[in-house]
């Protein structure tokens, strides 16, 4: 077996033993940290057992073939969207729905673009404590939506067409838009051609972790950690018209996000620890989240 570079690949599956050494550079070094899940048998022989960050997947009766389910955990969590696969709203686009509790108090909801691997486990979990607090969350898988490539005023007239359709069976006025890595780094180009009502009731965006440079189609090179698309973030962050109230949050060894040159009125940097999943702390972020929205 060849020897990988953790700096250009997403994650590992292995079914038999892995070479000694395979993951062995510092993971400051990926765009995110490489995972390693290890598909068989607890016993079965294999170099990431003991590792951080390493999981194991046995058989079940469920999922006999324990590659399936490690496959879908590492490449993202499109499976679980429902069969017609746009939340029951009639857009056609791929949403899945987080619930606020039946009776929440609360005007917010939010719409949130996932990073290129899909719905994954970073954006439901946030979505969770959002909607667990009164703000439902309707997430939209960018493995899907931007399968196909996309101009930003097509990304602006799909956000319209899902509000249209969402905000009022949901009972909330106000919006937020939240993306996380490509989600967040293509709504910067799409918030200047939102409709202008719909611009009226948005009261924050947040941007997990954008790059500083993207495109508008997904590209298999950035499921391996390489930057790609050549669209200036950082420029059209400092284009955005006035009025945005804009959330950027980073984490510290994400040397590729577009949040420390941000620049513009109206937008708000936070470093954070870790790297491009900040440590995944979710109950940290959900908070900046709805700290930054206010009561």
């Amino acid at each position: 077996m060849a020897r990988l570079h953790p700096e250009r690949v997403k994650g590992l599956v292995t079914l038999a033993e892995a070479p000694p050494g395979a993951c062995n550079a510092p993971a400051a070094e990926a765009k995110a940290p490489v995972r390693w899940h290890l598909a068989g048998p607890a016993g079965t022989p294999a170099y990431g057992d003991g590792i951080p960050g390493t999981r194991r997947y046995e058989p079940t009766g469920q999922d006999p073939d324990p590659l399936i389910p490690a496959y879908l955990a590492l490449a993202g969590m499109d499976h679980a969207y429902d069969a017609g696969g746009d939340g029951g709203f009639g857009t056609g686009l791929p949403v899945t729905l987080h619930p606020a509790p039946e009776g929440s108090p609360g005007r917010h909801y939010a719409i949130f673009l996932s990073g290129d691997g899909g719905w994954a486990r970073f954006d439901d979990r946030i979505s969770d404590l959002l909607a667990a607090e009164g703000m439902p969350v309707l997430g939209v898988s960018s493995l899907k939506y931007l399968w196909t490539a996309k101009k930003p005023e097509e990304i602006a007239a799909d956000i319209a067409r899902l509000d249209g359709a969402a905000a009022g069976p949901l009972g909330r006025d106000r919006l937020v838009l939240i993306g996380f890595s490509m989600g967040a780094s293509v709504l910067p180009f799409a918030l200047p051609h939102l409709p202008a009502g719909l611009a009226h009731r948005l009261d924050g965006v947040v941007l997990l972790s954008p790059e500083e440079r993207t495109g508008f189609e997904i590209v298999i090179g950035g499921w391996l950690g390489k930057q790609t698309g050549t669209s200036d973030v950082v420029a059209a962050l400092g284009d955005l018209p006035g009025g945005l109230h804009v959330l950027c949050l980073h984490g510290e060894e994400d040397k590729a996000s577009a949040c420390p040159a941000a620049s513009g009125h109206g937008i708000t940097q936070v470093t954070r620890s870790g790297g491009h999943h900040m440590e995944n702390d979710y109950e940290g972020l959900a908070g900046q989240i709805t700290g930054f929205l206010g009561p």
